[in-house]
């Protein structure tokens, strides 16, 4: 996926993509400005991909509530 907060700043994610395996944990790590955050407001649905698609067990995002999404996501 890609995202571009606003039209005028450069793409804060450009052509990222990962699986994680169900029941699993999963950490990022990265330098300060690497995208971190902006994964997890993409997973979380404060924003939509600029392009692509996030799927869960070959679902759309979209399909699942945005309670069930926020409260299995976990930030340090």
């Amino acid at each position: 996926v890609s995202l571009q907060y606003t039209k005028e700043n450069a793409e804060a994610l450009h052509g990222v993509s990962f699986q994680a395996e169900r029941g699993k944990t999963i950490g990022l790590i990265g330098a300060t400005g690497s995208g971190k955050s902006s994964i997890i407001q993409l997973l979380s649905r404060f924003y939509e991909p600029t392009s692509g698609r996030i799927t869960i067990d070959g679902k759309p995002l979209e399909h699942y509530s945005l309670k069930m999404l926020r409260s299995n996501i976990g930030v340090v």
